[in-house]
């Protein structure tokens, strides 16, 4: 997986753009539920306001730097993989767009991220010249490319499950990065070679695992005929059966 900017960096940036700085905070986005504020709302919101309890605004500024940082780095790797150059003009366009998805939804923070925003962009420079000097940048360059192939294929399974599987905006995003994060585990317990469609196999896993663990299929919901016109008959019953799904059709 991309690693995320060190601690020291955030430690830094912490200390210049907030006047403030806490391990604390960065323990608690990269724990148990690592990143997780970023796109699942009720853990944001809950991260947050303890934050904001403890250590009052300056402690919410330290906090959204960080997934700020965070989300920079993912940007910064996907630029220089893709065009093999950073465009700073680019880049300080692109900053409000890294707010961590819950804040589009209850707006609550948002003056805070606007006031941090103007605070990095004069210091942008110095920031992506830190991002890109570490040791873990050039290798999340290459890391980029399989976790976008990794994205892509996921995406593919989850854009052909039958109505019956519902899958809203949050469970996609929390599939993607749980998916992410367990093939790269798989990747480095693997002696042999990884194949492609092993890999394959191992994500449809991960999907049907989901699936299961958050109850999402529902059978009363199930059309009987759901298969896309592009598969056959035969791949889309082992497709079905890869995922768990009890559906009456592979009964």
């Amino acid at each position: 997986m991309i690693k995320v900017p060190s601690w020291r960096i955030h430690k830094k940036w912490s200390k210049r753009l907030c006047g403030f700085y806490s391990e604390e905070i960065d323990r608690l986005i990269d724990g148990s539920q690592h990143d997780a504020g970023r796109y699942d709302e009720e853990v944001f919101v809950e991260q947050i306001e303890y934050v904001a309890s403890k250590y009052g605004e300056k402690g919410v500024e330290c906090y959204l730097l960080h997934h700020l940082l965070d989300e920079l780095k993912n940007k910064l790797v996907s630029m220089k993989s893709r065009y093999n150059e950073i465009d700073i003009e680019h880049v300080e366009r692109s900053l409000n767009w890294l707010k961590p998805e819950p804040m589009r939804k209850i707006r609550k923070y948002d003056e805070v991220w606007n006031s941090l925003i103007q605070k990095l962009k004069p210091e942008l420079r110095e920031v992506i010249n830190d991002i890109i000097s570490e040791k873990g940048f050039k290798k999340g360059q290459a890391v980029a490319i399989i976790n976008k192939w990794v994205s892509l294929l996921v995406s593919y399974v989850l854009e052909n499950l039958p109505p019956c599987v519902l899958v809203g905006s949050v469970d996609k995003a929390i599939i993607n990065s749980r998916v992410t994060k367990s093939i790269w585990e798989y990747i480095r317990s693997q002696k042999e070679d990884v194949t492609p469609e092993n890999l394959a196999i191992f994500i449809r896993k991960c999907i049907a695992d989901y699936i299961s663990e958050k109850g999402l299929y529902k059978e009363e919901l199930c059309p009987g005929e759901c298969k896309p016109k592009h598969w056959d008959e035969e791949k889309w019953e082992q497709f079905l059966k890869s995922l768990k799904i009890p559906c009456p059709k592979i009964k």
